[in-house]
């Protein structure tokens, strides 16, 4: 089975997948993994345009850095 997801949020809790291509996975569990893999890398590794381009993490560092408390 070989599925490929392109995915959009419509809203902040409502996840859009659609798909396009079959057979692109083996199975079920791999294609969670890649999803995953996806999901983490957009919203943890990517540079964010709304973080004056800083990844999520960068972006929390520096918070934290100059947090006052």
């Amino acid at each position: 089975m070989t599925l490929k997801v392109s995915i959009r949020f419509k809203t902040p809790r409502q996840l859009v997948m659609k798909t396009e291509f079959i057979n692109q996975f083996h199975s079920i569990n791999h294609l969670n993994i890649e999803l995953f893999d996806y999901v983490n890398r957009y919203n943890n590794v990517r540079p964010h345009g709304a973080l004056n381009n800083l990844t999520p993490k960068e972006y929390k560092e520096i918070f934290y850095k100059n947090c006052p408390i």
